[in-house]
């Protein structure tokens, strides 16, 4: 007797242990990142030789820079600068920032004026703090964000020592914003992260990275195919991200905070631009999350089909081997979501989002290819 015969619907129950053993290897291969245990400590004295600029463009950001340029100020770092570029700020931005520059040697300051041409221009600010670098490394951070603490440059910079690769992704954890977009930001994170670790890097969120000053420099450090169309960080650097040049830090001082709630027109407006530089940029790895995510949504739709069949109906024998099977490939592949998702907490303190990883499994499909209709329509309209 053959085994099949055992299994009511057994088709089904075969195409769903497939799609369990090909979503489920994908997933611990590109997502067991290393656990705070087992980070390399190595490169820590090296660290020290290292010069870092980092550069801050801000906008009428009064009451977060009083929170925020204090911390950058007390890093624990050896030898590093703080450029705020401020885009002509109507608040008491430009009094603070001439206060502290008077006390701090290493926080610069660039002024850029009314001209609606270039104080509305973000990427004006941007090349505007490259350009007052005097360092050869180079982290843009958001005004909105705080760091995880005095170590957060130095283990960042540890992380790029010990990798020996020229750019390192550092995680943004968006605590204060909607658990689903969190969830759905946090994919984008991960699919970064997991992509530079095989050596497919195709890009960063643009911020909390670090960044070698001259690749800004080179031929594709700023493209106007790009940058003239998105005017935002992700939009400069990722020219400038190869698969071979960039590894992730997994370690939990790295992190940095959004302080603020991202909203839902906000998130969307960021998704969709983000969509359209990958695709400017050559970031076809992330298609490989679209295959993740679409093989994902068949796994839970050819189960939940199958169990339906099954006790629509009745064959009782049959049914409780194929409904044993099937309950047991759910229960395995949440079980391996609550297993990576807790390790996620450990490595970037991503809390809460551990108990509800299944419901965002099944779900999050819908929502990436959501995007990816959004993109094509815009791409319609726009031509």
């Amino acid at each position: 007797m053959n085994w099949l015969d055992f299994f009511e619907e057994p088709l089904l129950c075969l195409i769903c242990l497939v799609l369990f053993l090909l979503i489920t290897t994908g997933f611990l291969v590109l997502y067991s990142f290393p656990g705070p245990g087992r980070k390399k400590r190595s490169g820590t004295d090296t660290v020290s030789s290292q010069g870092v600029s980092i550069i801050v463009s801000a906008k009428n950001e009064y009451e977060r820079l009083k929170l925020l340029l204090p911390a950058l100020l007390e890093q624990d770092y050896p030898e590093f600068e703080i450029i705020v570029v401020n885009k002509h700020s109507e608040d008491d931005t430009e009094v603070l920032l001439a206060s502290l520059e008077h006390f701090h040697n290493n926080l610069k300051i660039r002024n850029l004026n009314a001209d609606a041409k270039y104080g509305q221009d973000n990427m004006m600010a941007i090349g505007v703090g490259i350009r007052a670098a005097a360092h050869p490394y180079i982290v843009f951070f958001r005004p909105d964000a705080m760091p995880s603490g005095p170590q957060w440059l130095s283990s960042l910079m540890a992380c790029y020592c010990a990798k020996n690769k020229q750019i390192i992704l550092g995680h943004t954890f968006f605590a204060r914003t909607n658990r689903f977009i969190r969830y759905e930001m946090m994919d984008q994170e991960l699919s970064y992260m997991a992509m530079a670790r095989i050596r497919l890097a195709y890009a960063s969120n643009g911020f909390n990275t670090v960044f070698p000053k001259n690749l800004f420099f080179s031929e594709n450090g700023f493209d106007s195919r790009t940058t003239g169309r998105h005017i935002f960080e992700q939009a400069v650097t990722g020219h400038i991200i190869r698969h071979n040049n960039t590894k992730p830090c997994t370690d939990s001082r790295s992190v940095i905070t959004l302080t603020r709630t991202l909203n839902r027109n906000e998130w969307h407006l960021l998704r969709i631009q983000s969509l359209r530089t990958h695709l400017l940029t050559g970031g076809w790895p992330y298609f490989l999350l679209t295959l993740e995510k679409t093989l994902t949504a068949a796994f839970y739709v050819v189960l939940f089909y199958a169990l339906y069949t099954l006790f629509r109906d009745g064959h009782p024998l049959s049914a409780v081997y194929s409904a044993g099977l099937l309950g047991t490939l759910l229960i395995l592949r949440w079980t391996v979501l609550w297993i990576c998702y807790a390790r996620f907490h450990r490595i970037w303190q991503e809390n809460n989002l551990t108990v509800t990883a299944p419901l965002w499994d099944m779900v999050a499909p819908f929502f990436h290819w959501y995007f990816l209709i959004c993109l094509f329509i815009k791409s319609l309209k726009d031509r």
